[in-house]
Parts: structure tokens; C-alpha cells; sequence
């Protein structure tokens, strides 16, 4: 059976109030610059960083800016603001219908992750969860390590490049959606096979050629 990894971030998930609320704990803790939340999504979207949106900090500022990130983005308090984007419990009862859904997320911390898809009622509906050990982890490696790895008819699904380059590097299809962190030029610049608003879109674009029936 064919498989669709999906990514968590943006793609299932809108992930726009905890990057937000979490952006703006870091700038009261560490005495950033301020910024609207207009300016900030306006950065991130064109793919900037901290160093985009503290110019005139220092590095080091920038540093703890990252480090604290990390140790807090997957916290219960932040993840708490996520939530469903519209359309994707939708699309993915229907596309495990005729395909295997694997979730690629690139979280490092497992239990808040298994934790988060039991209360949004997602955890159900996948037949794999992947999630990442590092932040460096590169995507495809993620991928690569689903024990019924196969790249006949796999696609991946994801809202940045790094989901389009992992395709690139599988040899796989991907699909890109606009539904997360980046802007439509900065995903066409990457070639990703399909570009749709959102994963709600997917089912219409997944050929039957890809599709084996589920037992």
C-alpha cells in the first residue's frame, strides 16, 4: 500500500498563535525589540529568522533568542494553542481510505507529541508517527526510518521547503500546502510537484494509479 507522509506543522495543525505567543514571551524575557504580530508572520513567511526580526540585537541575544525556543515550543503550555487546521480531519479519513498515512514530524519531544495528536483526535487515523531526535534532523532521514519504508508511490505532504527537498532527495512526489509558515513564491521557488491551499485539497490530486485499497 502506498503511503503519504504528513507533516504535522502547518499542515495539520496551525501552528500561527503558539509561534506568536511564544515569540512574544521571548522578546518581555529577553528585552527584544518589539514587533507586531503582522511584522512577525510577514518575517517568517518570507523565511526569515531571529536575526530578521532583532536586527540590531547581538548575537548572543539571538543565541538564547533559538536555545530558549527549543526548550519551550514543545512545552504543554504552548502547544496547548495550536489547533486542527480546517479541513485536514477531513482529508485524512478520506485519504486512509485507500492509502497509509505516516505523520513526519520533525518534534523532538515524543511524548508531547503523542500527547497533543490524543487530544485533537488525530492519533486514531495514523498508521505511523515519525518525530525527529534532533532539530538538525534532516527530513528524508526522519522519513527513512518508518520500517515499512518504500518509495514506490509515497508522496509527502508538508507547508515549507524542507518538505519539498525531502521528496527531491526520496525520489518521491511532494506536495506543498499553503496553509503553514511559508509564503506561495518561496515554495514555487522550490518545485514542489503540486502546490494546493491546504491538505484538504490532497484527495483530489492523489491519482487512483497511486491507490491500493485497504485490507
Amino acid at each position: 500500500m502506498a503511503t503519504i507522509y504528513v507533516d504535522l506543522d502547518g499542515t495539520i495543525v496551525d501552528v500561527a498563535d503558539r509561534y506568536w505567543e511564544l515569540h512574544s514571551h521571548l522578546a518581555r524575557e529577553l528585552g527584544g525589540p518589539a514587533i507586531s504580530r503582522e511584522s512577525y508572520w510577514s518575517l517568517k513567511r518570507a523565511g526569515g529568522g531571529i536575526s530578521d526580526l532583532w536586527p540590531s540585537s547581538p548575537e548572543a541575544a539571538t543565541a538564547r533568542y533559538q536555545s530558549r525556543w527549543l526548550a519551550l515550543v514543545e512545552s504543554p503550555r504552548f502547544l496547548a494553542l495550536d489547533h486542527l487546521i480546517a479541513g485536514a480531519m477531513d482529508a485524512l479519513l478520506i485519504l486512509r481510505k485507500t492509502h497509509r498515512i505516516a505523520l513526519a514530524a520533525m518534534r523532538r519531544n515524543r511524548q508531547a507529541l503523542l500527547g497533543q495528536l490524543e487530544v485533537i483526535r488525530v492519533l486514531p487515523l495514523l498508521d505511523c508517527v515519525l518525530s525527529g531526535s534532533s532539530a538538525d534532523m534532516p527530513k528524508h532521514e526522519l522519513i527513512m526510518q518508518d520500517p515499512r519504508w518504500q518509495p514506490e508511490n509515497a508522496i509527502i505532504v508538508g507547508d515549507t521547503e524542507v518538505d519539498i527537498a525531502a521528496g527531491r532527495f526520496l525520489g518521491i512526489r511532494s506536495v506543498a500546502v499553503l496553509s503553514g509558515v511559508r509564503e506561495r513564491e518561496n515554495l514555487l521557488r522550490a518545485s514542489p510537484d503540486f502546490l494546493v491551499d491546504s491538505l484538504a485539497s490532497v484527495p483530489a490530486i492523489v491519482a487512483p494509479s497511486m491507490s491500493a485499497s485497504r485490507d
